[in-house]
């Protein structure tokens, strides 16, 4: 008989298994404070990244210190050229405005300043400048105070609201000028040419004064206006600083007294230059 049986369908071919993913071998962590970090990086990963190590911490702040350390000396030596040059100008422009508007309801100022002998023998006493100074300038002048010196037999004391300080002798034509009230009232502390300058009014010829004037010594020194110390300079610059004339007056690192020190700033314009022996 015929064979009835269906024919038998094969089995379905079996699906193949994925091959096993690789393992993605552990990465090592970024390093601390340096690198960039990739986006959207893990919040973890970020901090290792703005993070700093101490002994990075304290190497940045040491080459800071040494920095500051070479640096303020010189900001600090500006600093106090540029405080000296500007207290100096500011003197000199307020005693001569004083001067002229004293000039202008009195006359002449050589017609109303006091003779008051030489510098080594004052016939005045600091009442008789106090008076003097009360009489013709004071009102002319914005001061904090003004009094007699201590002791009082060595003349006046005029303090500004910038903290300088202007002394005026009891035989009135020489006055020191002092940067700040410390140079004034202490002597270890005050250097001339650095914290205390000299000047002079000297309108007239005084009685005093006339075998100096005839020896040429007052050739820069006679004038109407508070000027810096000029007594017998010979009119250069070299001069001043040398003091050619008088040795002790020059404006150099080896004078003590250095009284052409406010001249020879004026004479440069108003400014310290390189050569100056601050």
């Amino acid at each position: 008989p015929p064979n009835t049986t269906p024919p038998t369908t094969p089995p379905p071919p079996a699906t193949p298994h994925p091959p096993p993913t690789p393992r993605t071998p552990p990465q090592p962590p970024p390093p601390r404070g340096g690198g960039a970090p990739e986006k959207n990086a893990p919040v973890s990963v970020l901090k290792s990244f703005l993070a700093f190590t101490l002994a990075e911490v304290l190497i940045t702040l040491g080459i800071i210190g040494i920095v500051a350390a070479m640096t303020m000396p010189i900001l600090i030596g500006k600093y106090k050229k540029q405080e000296a040059v500007t207290r100096l100008k500011k003197v000199y422009s307020v005693m001569n405005q004083a001067i002229m508007k004293a000039e202008a309801e009195n006359g002449e100022i050589k017609d109303w300043i006091l003779d008051c002998g030489a510098s080594f023998a004052p016939t005045c006493t600091a009442d008789d400048v106090l008076n003097w100074y009360n009489l013709y300038l004071k009102k002319h002048i914005n001061s904090l105070a003004v009094k007699k010196a201590d002791p009082p037999s060595n003349g006046v004391v005029i303090y500004f609201a910038d903290g300088s300080v202007l002394y005026i002798s009891t035989h009135l034509y020489d006055m020191n000028f002092y940067i700040n009230e410390r140079a004034y009232s202490d002597a270890n502390y005050a250097r001339p040419g650095i914290n205390k300058f000299s000047f002079r009014l000297n309108p007239k010829v005084l009685e005093a004064q006339e075998d100096h004037y005839n020896q040429g010594a007052l050739e820069h020194s006679i004038s109407s206006t508070f000027e810096p110390y000029a007594f017998n300079w010979d009119g250069t610059r070299e001069g001043l600083i040398e003091g050619k004339k008088n040795a002790l007056y020059g404006c150099n690192k080896t004078s003590t007294n250095r009284a052409y020190c406010a001249k020879l700033i004026q004479y440069d314009g108003w400014e310290i230059k390189e050569d100056y022996p601050w």
